[in-house]
């Protein structure tokens, strides 16, 4: 176990600023998660988890939930810790804090993910260079250069153990799906993070990404990357791994994301309990409504360029979202990934680069694609959010699928 001079003096100042008052963990977040953890193996007591959502009686890990007001009154004296993990919304946090109840929050973000990361988890990461990078991205200003990545998404899997009806990755539409060779998939990710200052989360996807049986070493192998600085694993809930894969992924620092769809994830609470049994964070994302978009074929649009630059604006330039690597090609979002996989549009060089085929130097032509603030020439073929709503996870028959093309009457599956 590694102790950087940093985490040290970290420990501490922060011994010094709780003595024996009560602690409040500003927001019930991810971050707060962290804080809580980290917290504790220091052998502090959180008294409560402050957050303008709480209801009644709730608890987040143990720890009551209250608002702000309430935490404020009943803990006058408390230290309050500001876990939000966005840099702007830890900024617009405090400042709310001070003006409305004169309190100085801590923000030391960087020392307790590196702390967790590297202590609690034990991530294999040079940790002097994790931890200057969370810095740097907590320091970071309009007057520096600054190269983060958007949200990054990486299919370690076509294949699945759902056939939902308007799936947003295609998959009742594949015929032939593929699992990505581990060593490539480690290469790919490496390349594109060497192109940026921080990439601050990577989602493994699929398909199913519990259907790929190395999921724990490309897992084990990313997180030796310092400017990596979450990994996610997003599943439908119908697969729970076992407690020693947990436990290795709790290991990395790896955290589970679950899209419930309700019946069509029927271990989606079975996951949440594991989780939180091999200290692994789980968060869980239900449709609500129980609807999404549903999946047209694509079909040009023919929209002027200003037309279309609304589209992507709308869709994914304003928003920091959408960076997704499959098989060595990275795109600027999912829809032109899996259209180009499909066939269902022609072939457009300028939307996506090749990982494969750019030298580790070349880290302009990365960053041009993944932070490109022009429309693609797919938008043009995206009905964008311009369509009717249909429920989520409806589960279809499989059926022996057939290449579809663009210029075919219609898709294999078309949403009615």
């Amino acid at each position: 176990m590694e102790i950087i001079p940093e985490l040290l003096e970290f420990a501490d100042s922060l011994q010094k600023s709780v003595g024996n008052r009560p602690i409040v963990v500003f927001g019930k977040s991810r971050g707060g998660w962290y804080c809580i953890k980290v917290l504790l193996a220091m052998g502090f007591r959180v008294s409560c988890v402050s957050d303008k959502t709480a209801v009644t009686e709730e608890n987040y890990f143990g720890v009551p939930v209250l608002r702000h007001n309430l935490a404020h009154e009943r803990f006058p004296d408390a230290v309050w810790i500001n876990s939000l993990l966005d840099r702007d919304n830890q900024i617009a946090g405090s400042r709310y804090l001070y003006r409305q109840f004169g309190i100085k929050a801590i923000e030391q973000m960087p020392s307790f993910l590196t702390f967790f990361m590297v202590n609690l988890s034990q991530r294999q990461v040079n940790s002097t260079i994790y931890y200057k990078n969370w810095k740097k991205y907590y320091g970071r200003n309009k007057n520096t250069t600054f190269f983060e990545s958007p949200t990054l998404s990486y299919v370690l899997t076509e294949k699945c153990t759902l056939n939902c009806d308007n799936c947003g990755a295609f998959v009742p539409d594949i015929p032939d799906p593929r699992t990505f060779e581990r060593q490539k998939i480690v290469s790919d990710i490496s390349t594109y993070c060497e192109a940026f200052d921080v990439v601050h989360h990577i989602a493994l996807q699929g398909g199913e990404p519990f259907l790929h049986k190395e999921i724990t070493r490309i897992v084990s192998r990313i997180a030796q990357i310092p400017n990596l600085m979450f990994i996610d694993i997003v599943t439908n809930g119908t697969i729970c791994p076992d407690d020693y894969t947990l436990g290795e992924l709790a290991k990395y620092g790896a955290a589970i994301w679950i899209s419930d769809y309700g019946d069509s994830s029927p271990k989606s609470d079975e996951l949440v309990a594991a989780c939180e049994r091999s200290g692994v964070y789980c968060d869980k994302y239900t449709y609500v409504e129980r609807e999404w978009f549903a999946q047209l074929a694509p079909d040009k649009q023919n929209r002027t360029e200003l037309e279309n630059m609304e589209i992507f604006s709308s869709c994914v330039a304003d928003k920091y979202q959408c960076c997704q690597i499959m098989d060595g090609k990275i795109f600027r979002c999912s829809f032109s990934n899996f259209m180009n996989r499909q066939g269902y549009i022609p072939n457009f060089p300028s939307d996506y680069a090749d990982l494969r085929e750019i030298s580790r130097i070349d880290k302009k032509s990365i960053r041009n694609i993944a932070l490109r603030r022009d429309p693609l020439i797919t938008c043009d073929y995206c009905h964008g959010n311009d369509r009717p709503r249909v429920t989520a996870g409806v589960q279809i028959k499989r059926t022996k699928k057939k290449k579809a093309c663009l210029d075919t009457d219609k898709f294999i599956h078309i949403a009615k």
